[in-house]
Order: structure tokens, then sequence, then C-alpha cells
């Protein structure tokens, strides 16, 4: 059975579909605030290069953020649109699990751009090693400022694109980055409802 992962919360949008353990295709499409019009195209497009039909995919995920509400929405009411057609199943998942999944660390911080000289903060834990990563803290909008020292077993991950990842480095040093939100860790995680995390979310 195919099942997919879409995630639209930052610049970009990162598409991923996996056939039981594994990955058959993962893409990225750049500037998705300037592209959404053209994104189901792309997705179509993508699967159509593997000679995949998107009536196949019998499930999808969806990336809740943190990150921009407009982007999140889009890319939900675009699955939520395509599973109407199809009958397939759908839920969210926070792009942070993702994003903590993909690095090791006990302690895994997660941090997203927040405006304002903020960062949205989601903190996960491991019970063990290789164990999935599960929130510990829930996200909350943090001054940079008043970011304090990682603990030693803490490690802390950020897109490479980032905004707010130079001034991070320099108040708490080494940050693991990541090119792109890995999707496909996605779908390790437990589906829920389409609620996005955006930064008006949090400060409302």
């Amino acid at each position: 059975m195919l099942v997919a992962a879409l995630d639209t919360s930052g610049r970009g949008a990162a598409f991923c579909v996996k056939d039981g353990d594994s990955v058959v295709l993962e893409a990225h499409f750049d500037a998705v605030g300037r592209m959404s019009a053209n994104l189901t195209q792309s997705i179509l497009q993508a699967l159509s290069d593997k000679n995949l039909e998107i009536a196949d995919i019998r499930s999808w995920h969806i990336g809740m953020g943190p990150g921009s509400f407009s982007g999140i929405r889009s890319g939900a009411a675009l699955v939520a649109g395509i599973c109407r057609g199809t009958g397939a199943g759908f839920g969210g998942v926070p792009t942070s699990y993702a994003m903590a999944c993909a690095v090791k660390g006990t302690v895994v911080e997660v941090l997203h751009d927040g405006r304002r000289g903020e960062v949205i903060r989601s903190v996960y834990r491991r019970a063990e090693a290789g164990a999935k990563p599960e929130l510990a803290e829930p996200p909350a909008a943090v001054a940079i400022c008043d970011l304090g020292e990682a603990s030693a077993d803490a490690s802390l991950v950020m897109l490479v694109d980032d905004p707010a990842l130079e001034q991070v480095q320099e108040r708490r040093g080494t940050v693991q980055t990541l090119a792109h939100v890995p999707v496909a860790h996605l779908l390790s995680g437990s589906a829920g409802p389409l609620e996005p995390v955006s930064y008006t979310h949090l400060r409302a």
C-alpha cells in the first residue's frame, strides 16, 4: 500500500511516497508561497516520473508546523481535496516531530523562526537510544536572547534556510541543520487532526 507525506510549512514543499518500508519517491519543490497554484501539478509530475498514480496512495500525513499558517493550510487543503476524490485517509503530524526523528540525542530541541527576535521551540525526548522521540514540551515562542544553555545530552536542529539560524548559532553554538523537512519521518508519527502550529497561533 502506498502512503504519502507532504509538508508545506516552510519556504518550500517536501513530498514523499513509501511502499511498505521503502521510500519510492522523495521530491522538494521551492517557493511554495509563489507556486502554490502549481503544487498539485508538481506532485502529479513527480508521481508520473516514478510511474505512480495519485489514486493508489491510500493514506496521507501532512506536516502541521510550526511554520507558515498560509503554507500549512494550503497543503492541508490540497491533500483534503485529493482524499475526497480518491477516498484515501489523511491526518496531521507536527513538522517538528519529523525533524526530531532525523537527529540523534536523548533530548532534541527543534527550533523554527518565530520572527520578532523569537524562535518556536519544540522539545522532544527519547526514552532510550533508537526510540521514537516523544514531545516533552509543546511548541512555545521564546526570545532568542532568552535561550538558555543547552544541556549536555541535548541536540538542537533547524532547517538550513531558517532566517533565525545565525542568531541561534551566536547564542547557543552548534546547531544541526537539515536541508529539507525529512517528510518520510512524518509517516512514523501518529496522525491527528489538521491543527496547524503557526507563529500567529502561538501568539494568540
